[in-house]
């Protein structure tokens, strides 16, 4: 009988030690060593990295950490982040990692190259600009919107912000002659 209470006493220590361990993990503490070689726990905060697009490196103080949508543990204090993909600019930023605290670091990377591809779906040809760089002329002749088919004139506003929106207008439709 003392027998199967001194197991049970030693199995629900096990799962209260266990317990509190866990509790204490979870929320950043760690086992390690501080500025002057003591051993002990120390606490940490966290920080997640993300960026569009994904995979990019993330370098902390000028080491490589980690790659992007990651958690990273990190002592309290403040750490020059730096994302970078190649092919975009790179994104940096100083941010201050507190104890128990989530620190977030989001990189939108712009291409460092334009990519150059069609902005219209419509089958836009031969444009023309006139002598004083004021109008664009271009035809349409697109098999799956015939309705939309013609010539068409952009008038480009110097002092407009919404060019593409106002200033086209068809001045010949495709309803007589196919060209």
């Amino acid at each position: 009988m003392k027998k199967q209470l001194v197991i049970s006493l030693l199995i629900l220590s096990f799962i209260a030690i266990g317990t509190v361990l866990v509790i204490i993990y979870g929320r950043g503490y760690r086992f390690g060593f501080d500025m002057n070689g003591k051993p002990g726990v120390l606490g940490t905060g966290l920080l997640v990295t993300t960026s569009t697009p994904d995979g990019a490196h993330v370098y902390i103080d000028d080491h490589l950490t980690t790659a992007t949508n990651n958690t990273i543990n990190l002592a309290p204090g403040e750490y020059k982040v730096r994302i970078f993909k190649d092919g975009y600019f790179p994104w940096e930023k100083k941010i201050t990692i507190e104890k128990e605290i989530v620190s977030k670091a989001e990189a939108l990377l712009f291409p460092s190259a334009p990519k150059l591809e069609n902005i219209t779906i419509t089958g836009v040809t031969r444009p023309t600009i006139d002598s004083t760089y004021s109008r664009i002329a271009y035809t349409v002749s697109s098999e799956s919107a015939k309705k939309n088919n013609g010539i068409y004139i952009l008038t480009m506003n110097r002092g407009s912000l919404l060019v593409l929106q106002n200033g086209i207008r068809q001045i010949i439709d495709d309803s007589t002659d196919s060209f």
